[in-house]
């Protein structure tokens, strides 16, 4: 549980993070948006009685693939 908890709080920050940023870029949007749905979909596994740590490595696997695809798209926007 303690371990959902501080996922639940990462998510939280990145959305925060995303929330303070210009949401007039289209790339904070983006994460912004994939922040909200990774606690979305980490509350709604929690609610059906998934395991803590399948809810955990979910949220984990979901985050870095955010953050993977946000750093492609900015090291693309940078090359052009």
């Amino acid at each position: 549980m303690k371990n959902l908890l501080i996922t639940l709080s990462l998510v939280a920050a990145i959305a925060n993070f995303s929330f303070a940023a210009d949401s007039k870029n289209d790339m904070v949007e983006e994460a912004k948006s994939k922040a909200i749905d990774i606690g979305i979909s980490a509350i709604s596994g929690l609610l059906s009685g998934k395991k803590t740590d399948d809810i955990i490595k979910e949220a984990k696997d979901q985050a870095i693939e955010s953050a993977q695809d946000t750093a492609n798209k900015k090291l693309n926007e940078v090359k052009k």
